[in-house]
């Protein structure tokens, strides 16, 4: 119409809209500013038939509201947006073979993305899913004064377990949830990762069983002492790497070879405490039966057996006792040489501007 500028045009293209569903299942837009319409002009709604690459599929994606979505996946349509606009929220029918199948409601869906609109929860499909965390070594970061400052990985490792109970094969789509700070460890091939979620595919033959590993770790820093296990593992791994020929190597092999010897001699004294402290519980019990067998007259023959008997175990009890001081000693004489000899060891491995 006379009068009516392109730029008022641009501007009526471009106004928000809040959309809503009413009972009746029709979606309402409500605008954020008033549009004019122009005396004799007109305004449009597009209209869009063009057909779009997707596949009838199932999705685990378990949702607080939905009853057993924890157990079953849902069956969903998915498909990526290839019309070149952007498509609004809205209701869709969903057709199988030309049949009915079920309705959902799409979601806005910028062009070039894909996704999935579940319409029917499928219980002959079973999915389980587990949970295990574990912690394994990373890498030797500093060692200060006899303490090891390593990085080592918290791992997760969630299985998904599904079992088919239909009698045709099926696409499965696992919606895993991303932890923040984790990162997944070697995705399978043609994952679809996202920054609160990875979806991986699953094919799983009809009546069939398929499973989904899928490993996160996140690096974590500790100090542990040099006698650790851990810190052990990674000074040693550290010395078969480049590291072999530094200065400090002799130092560091020599202190992995005092903190193997302690360790053995306190896992020995271990041993011999565990087995005194048991001798002097049969000793005790062998007292305590003689006790009771004082007053008794014809115990005689038994006596002399419970009091050969305990003599025996006294005998052992001062050999143990002699081995147990001998052990302490030697524990005592490694743990100061290995102190000494970590006093002259600064170490690290990374910039400390890293």
């Amino acid at each position: 119409p006379s009068g009516y500028r392109l730029e008022q045009a641009s501007g009526a293209l471009d106004v928000a809209a809040r959309a809503r569903s009413a009972p009746s299942g029709v979606t309402r837009y409500d605008l954020a500013q008033p549009v004019t319409v122009p005396d004799g002009g007109s305004t449009m709604v597009a209209l869009l038939n063009r057909r779009v690459p997707g596949e009838v599929a199932h999705l685990y994606a378990p949702e607080g509201g939905v009853a057993d979505s924890r157990r079953h996946p849902f069956r969903v349509a998915r498909f990526e947006n290839r019309t070149g606009a952007m498509l609004e929220r809205g209701p869709v029918t969903i057709f199988e073979r030309g049949e009915f199948v079920g309705q959902g409601v799409l979601e806005p869906l910028a062009a070039g993305a894909t996704t999935f609109l579940p319409f029917a929860l499928d219980r002959s499909v079973v999915v389980d899913r587990r949970l295990e965390r574990s912690e394994e070594p990373g890498r030797l970061v500093a060692i200060t004064r006899g303490r090891v400052t390593v990085e080592v990985f918290t791992v997760q490792e969630t299985r998904y377990e599904v079992r088919n109970g239909r009698s045709d094969p099926l696409v499965l789509y696992v919606r895993h949830p991303r932890r923040s700070g984790m990162d997944l460890v070697e995705p399978a091939e043609h994952t679809e990762l996202t920054e609160r979620a990875a979806v991986f595919p699953l094919r799983v033959d009809a009546r069939g069983k398929g499973a989904l590993r899928v490993l996160e770790r996140s690096p974590v820093r500790r100090t542990v002492d040099f006698l650790s296990e851990v810190g052990a593992r990674l000074v040693g791994l550290y010395l078969e790497g480049a590291a072999a020929d530094l200065p400090l190597a002799p130092k560091l092999r020599e202190a992995l070879r005092l903190r193997e010897d302690l360790v053995k001699v306190q896992r020995r004294r271990r041993d011999v405490e565990e087995a005194r402290a048991e001798a002097e519980r049969n000793a005790e019990q062998v007292r305590r039966s003689l006790e009771s067998l004082r007053r008794v007259e014809r115990a005689g023959d038994l006596r002399q057996r419970l009091v050969r008997r305990l003599a025996e175990i006294e005998r052992r009890l001062e050999a143990t006792t002699r081995q147990l001081v001998e052990l302490q000693e030697q524990e005592r004489m490694l743990r100061v040489q290995l102190e000494e000899l970590l006093q002259g060891i600064t170490l690290r491995t990374e910039d400390p501007a890293d």
